[in-house]
């Protein structure tokens, strides 16, 4: 595979940025372990399991496939990682406040809309903002969107007073 062939597979799998970054870690980890440390070299399967990884990456990694890490020689595995991590921070980023932590498969479902519908390589940079509860907001080439309730409350407030002074009568 080819660095965008690499780059491609890692997109397919992971949306956030944070783990794109931890797992190419991990990636990196395991190819040094498999070259470079001597003694009992583990494979994949072990090496996953006893990293104290989370389910979700063991899954992820796993889903990579053989092909993924063994495109990895000790002769190129330094200059591809380093290229990988040049290419992801060149990739485009969305900033996503959101009031509370999103588990992986919402993550993946925001990743797959962002994509689709906005760039497909854009990367969700999570922030956790309690001020967005009843929605979230972005950050998307230099805009910020708010549409959380707390906003919307506070740019409708006077439509808001009408309708309670009315009812109050």
């Amino acid at each position: 595979m080819n660095e965008n062939q690499l780059l491609h597979v890692l997109l397919t799998t992971t949306f956030a940025k944070s783990d794109l970054s931890r797992r190419l870690g991990i990636a990196r980890e395991y190819v040094n372990q498999r070259f470079f440390t001597s003694g009992g070299k583990k494979d994949v399967k072990k090496f996953l399991a006893g990293g104290n990884l989370s389910v979700d990456d063991q899954r992820v990694l796993t889903e990579w496939g053989d092909d993924f890490l063994q495109t990895f020689t000790k002769e190129n595995a330094s200059s591809l990682f380093d290229a990988l991590d040049r290419e992801v921070k060149n990739l485009p980023v969305i900033n996503l406040y959101v009031p509370m932590e999103l588990g992986s498969q919402d993550v993946a479902k925001i990743g797959t809309w962002m994509r689709k519908n906005l760039d497909p390589s854009v990367l969700i940079e999570l922030h956790r903002d309690s001020s967005t509860f009843g929605g979230c907001a972005l950050a998307w080439e230099g805009m910020y969107h708010d549409y959380s309730l707390h906003h919307t409350l506070r740019t409708k407030i006077d439509p808001i007073r009408k309708i309670l002074s009315e009812y109050a009568k």
